[in-house]
């Protein structure tokens, strides 16, 4: 099945079709979510990684920011009265992480007929909602700031300086040596500087950013939360970005451009 049969199988689910408060709303997110041209070009869906796909759209729901993510929050919390976003966050112990993911897809997998799914397998042996909510949120990092936020040409316009911002907790720095973009997150605590840290590294001529992802050793959600640090705070205008992130001279106090 590819991801169009997909699409049309979820499209045909009628509100009465679900169980689950509130699962028709994330049902109509995946459709717009799955339609996207970078996602329709998943691989073919099979009974091994269906479970997979679905976590995937969900994790950018409670995530996203687009506007249909935005809404379909709204609505969702309106029906059950519980903020989806918050469900997946670091404070939930890793089996309600797990068993929300895995019992929504279940479901949803049920309702698109899909013959012979195993998801209890893929939840005993490669369902981590760390690495998938990691994932998502480093795609939407690509998307909304290395891309659409401009803070790959923000880069390129002097590559060969060091360029250093504060968004939230989370500083994020950059410099280009021998042809590779260097961007490190950081994160600083009251008794050790950097604590914890992520480093990017990539080509400078790829614009897509097939990063490789070199974190420290520390809690997933603290990673996770860095990241959402950047998208959430991330500037919306050139004017504003390029005062909130530029030339690491004297920089400001953390909390300056937030």
């Amino acid at each position: 099945m590819d991801m169009l049969h997909l699409i049309q199988k979820l499209r045909a689910i009628r509100p009465e079709d679900c169980r689950s408060t509130g699962l028709y709303s994330v049902i109509q997110f995946l459709v717009w979510h799955f339609e996207r041209p970078k996602i329709q070009r998943q691989p073919e869906i099979t009974d091994t990684n269906l479970s997979q796909v679905i976590a995937d759209g969900i994790c950018f729901l409670t995530i996203g920011m687009d506007t249909q993510a935005i809404q379909c929050r709204v609505i969702y919390k309106r029906a059950t009265g519980h903020d989806i976003s918050k469900i997946l966050h670091y404070h939930l112990g890793s089996l309600e992480r797990e068993s929300f993911i895995f019992l929504m897809s279940e479901e949803i997998a049920y309702l698109v007929d899909f013959q012979n799914h195993s998801l209890l397998r893929d939840r005993k042996t490669n369902f981590h909602v760390e690495n998938m909510l990691f994932e998502s949120i480093f795609k939407l990092f690509i998307t909304d700031v290395y891309q659409a936020g401009e803070l790959y040409d923000a880069i390129m316009l002097a590559p060969s300086l060091r360029k250093v911002g504060y968004f939230g907790q989370t500083q994020i720095a950059s410099i280009v040596i021998l042809g590779y973009v260097n961007i490190t997150l950081c994160r600083m605590s009251t008794t050790h500087s950097n604590d914890y840290m992520i480093v990017l590294k990539g080509s400078d001529n790829d614009r897509l950013a097939n990063f490789d992802i070199y974190p420290s050793t520390m809690n997933p959600w603290t990673a996770i939360d860095m990241i959402r640090d950047i998208i959430e705070n991330w500037p919306k205008t050139k004017q504003e970005r390029n005062r909130a992130f530029n030339f690491d001279l004297e920089q400001t106090s953390p909390h300056s451009y937030t």
